[in-house]
């Protein structure tokens, strides 16, 4: 699967990569908000977004919103530190969340969508 990685932390960033590449998953890096916007916009060649919540410019949520706004609609997740303490949130259209700790978990997750995705 080809999957967007949104985070401001680099060390974030290369962690999911590794190991979402051991998978076999192709993976492409963002830490800019607009920067990723701008390439699911001109290309449209993402299976998976993973995205920190708080970053500069717009938090993960408003980033969903933006990307709804232009009709790209699929698996979105919320990786961050922060989840616990954002309980005033909707994450109604967020696919799931994880605890930046839950790396395996997020990891695993993954892996059963793109087993999903072959049996459909």
């Amino acid at each position: 699967m080809k999957i967007l990685i949104l985070d401001d932390l680099q060390e974030i960033r290369d962690i999911l990569k590794e190991l979402l590449e051991d998978c076999g998953h192709t993976i492409e890096m963002f830490s800019s908000p607009i920067y990723a916007f701008k390439e699911i916009k001109d290309f449209n060649q993402f299976d998976i977004i993973i995205s920190d919540f708080e970053m500069p410019d717009m938090n993960g949520l408003e980033f969903l919103g933006e990307l709804r706004g232009i009709n790209q609609i699929r698996p979105f997740i919320l990786f961050s530190s922060m989840i616990l303490e954002l309980k005033e949130f909707d994450f109604s259209k967020v696919t799931r969340t994880f605890q930046k700790y839950e790396v395996t978990e997020l990891v695993s997750f993954i892996n059963m969508l793109e087993d999903h995705s072959k049996v459909a």
